[in-house]
């Protein structure tokens, strides 16, 4: 919030001249009414108050970078979240923070700022900051969850004009004012029994303005001071970037599907990825109580009761019961993340993600053929009879009309056929043929879906799983690493496969991201091994990193994984991965 500074005795005098130089009211403008000291107040007023707290500037809207609401750091600046190097040039990309921060869980979320930078203070000037100290200093009276007299629920429809008058109630001055910035700097040099006034009317906006518009004109000091005075709106004071509260909302608006589940530190999620809740307000053929409806992969319901509270922050708590399973009989604290993915956490080892979406499954399955259409899909994994495919990872299928598919690695294109059928169970069923690809040719059954995330199955046991891939537009924070990634040659730095350290075998190895998803790898300039690369957002949160250069059983192949994207600067990245069951790969690259 802002944070009100204390007002000065200057005396209009001294910076009279240059308020009637710069902000001299328009000569067309009609005069103030005749009897001015009916209309005006003094600078010690109650009014004079309410008008400098809502124009103090609002250092809010950037609490998830310093935690502080009556200042803000002054664009541009870089920092460092979770291990993943940004720069933050607007407001706009605050929102990559808050994907870096988002990305996982149960992680502990680390911001480190680049120093030096500039701040902007409550009263709109602006300082020079050098190390953090220095920067807690400046927002130690105005942390987070703190005392303020700021109102950020109005603002001021601008221009507005302002009169003053002198000791005999005579006017001094007529004044337009343009911004915030302008309105804070002409009270804060008014002495305090200084007598100003403001031109009526005047228009006022904001949450806390209780008309359908959101706008009100007002015509009088009685009638501004009671719009101004504090009243209830979601100044959104969290450390959050974008609003996580849910004011106005409750669970039953859309059915929740079940991405993450992790229960006495044991993940679920294999199991339970797929589920489905949709929650009732009661009076129905379960009870009065209100209920949820909990449905498995294949259409089995179980029913169970569930309660909600919404505090006056702002924060949901969503407690589920039942019989069985007991894996969700927990009280949740729920986090949206965007617009359509909330985190239910219990404690640390208990909690779940889910997707809220108001389509329901069948419709979802029904319409398997134009999902498949929309974008590109990423091949994620393939299992035949319990080993993985590896060769094939982070290929791209495209899915086009008249059964027409491709399998892309980057360099080669592969055509094949493709049709949604109806599978015994009535469900949908993927067939797919290749002639050069049989580790592809199943009818798979669909058993999970999510907006970008497919699973399908065979009777023998056969799994495939891709994932949509559209453009890179839609992810600033995705698309911010394939550039640095694209942007130079990388050598390995340390490389841990399991217990073993395997660093020096790749001593002088060059890695090139380059365009069309193209991996090369060379050594003393001489080329030696070209593959596949590409940067996806996991549905569980967070970002992978496909490499592919063969699973020959050659050197380079050890590095054919879907690596998870720990954290990147533009000279360093470090990746972790698991090949096998049990086994744990450490890569990081640096910059030549």
């Amino acid at each position: 919030m802002k944070k009100l500074g204390n007002l000065t005795t200057q005396a209009l005098l001294l910076t009279g001249a240059l308020w009637l130089a710069s902000c001299q009211r328009d000569p067309e403008q009609s005069s103030p009414t005749d009897d001015l000291s009916a209309t005006s107040f003094t600078a010690s007023s109650e009014l004079a108050g309410l008008i400098r707290a809502v124009a103090a500037f609002d250092g809010s809207f950037d609490n998830i970078v310093d935690g502080s609401s009556c200042l803000a750091l002054k664009f541009p600046y870089t920092v460092t979240a979770n291990g993943i190097e940004l720069e933050i040039k607007s407001q706009n990309d605050l929102q990559l923070i808050e994907d870096a921060f988002d990305a996982f869980i149960d992680d502990t979320d680390v911001l480190e700022i680049h120093f030096p930078i500039s701040i902007t203070l409550s009263d709109h000037s602006e300082v020079g900051v050098t190390d953090k100290d220095e920067l807690a200093d400046f927002g130690r009276d105005c942390v987070e969850g703190g005392e303020d007299d700021d109102n950020e629920c109005v603002d001021f429809v601008y221009p507005i004009h302002l009169f003053t008058l002198d000791r005999s109630d005579a006017p001094s001055g007529n004044l337009r004012v343009d911004s915030d910035k302008q309105l804070w700097q002409f009270f804060r040099d008014l002495g305090e029994n200084e007598k100003v006034g403001v031109e009526f009317p005047i228009t006022l906006r904001g949450d806390q303005i209780g008309t359908e518009s959101g706008s009100l004109k007002v015509d009088r000091n009685e009638q501004l001071t009671a719009q101004l005075r504090p009243g209830l709106c979601d100044e959104d004071d969290d450390n959050n970037y974008i609003d996580d509260d849910f004011y106005g909302w409750s669970p039953g608006q859309c059915p929740w599907e079940v991405l993450t589940l992790k229960s006495e530190g044991v993940d679920l999620s294999d199991q339970y990825s797929g589920f489905w809740f949709t929650f009732y307000a009661g009076s129905g053929w379960y009870g009065v109580n209100p209920y949820v409806e909990l449905r498995d992969r294949y259409g089995n319901i179980q029913y169970g009761e569930y309660n909600w509270v919404e505090d006056t922050g702002g924060n949901l708590r969503v407690g589920l019961t039942f019989s069985a399973p007991v894996y969700f009989n927990f009280t949740y604290t729920a986090n949206r993340v965007g617009e359509d993915k909330i985190r239910l956490f219990h404690s640390e080892g208990n909690y779940m993600e889910v997707q809220l979406n108001c389509k329901n499954p069948e419709g979802l399955q029904s319409n398997l053929n134009e999902i498949l259409q929309e974008c590109n899909w990423v091949i994620r994994n393939v299992l035949n009879q319990d080993e993985r495919v590896r060769r094939l990872l982070g290929y791209e299928l495209e899915f086009q009309p008249a059964g027409v598919v491709n399998l892309n690695n980057g360099a080669t294109v592969v055509q094949g056929s493709w049709e949604v059928v109806r599978g015994s169970a009535e469900a949908n069923v993927l067939a797919i043929t290749f002639s050069e690809t049989p580790e592809l040719n199943f009818e798979w059954n669909l058993h999970a879906f999510f907006d970008n995330h497919l699973e399908f199955s065979t009777e023998d046991g056969s799994e495939l799983v891709i994932e949509q891939v559209c453009d890179y537009g839609t992810d600033a924070l995705l698309e911010q690493v394939v550039e640095t990634l694209k942007n130079g040659t990388w050598q390995v730095a340390s490389y841990i496969n399991d217990r073993d350290v395997l660093t020096a075998e790749y001593a002088g190895y060059a890695f090139s991201f380059g365009a069309e998803h193209l991996l090369g790898v060379s050594s003393n300039g001489n080329p030696l091994e070209t593959g596949l690369w590409r940067v996806t957002r996991k549905i569980e949160g967070g970002l992978t990193l496909y490499m592919n250069l063969g699973a020959d059983g050659g050197q380079l192949s050890e590095f054919t994984l879907d690596w998870n994207l720990v954290s990147i600067t533009g000279n360093r990245m470090e990746l972790r991965g698991s090949a096998n069951p049990g086994t744990l790969s450490a890569l990081v690259f640096e910059k030549f």
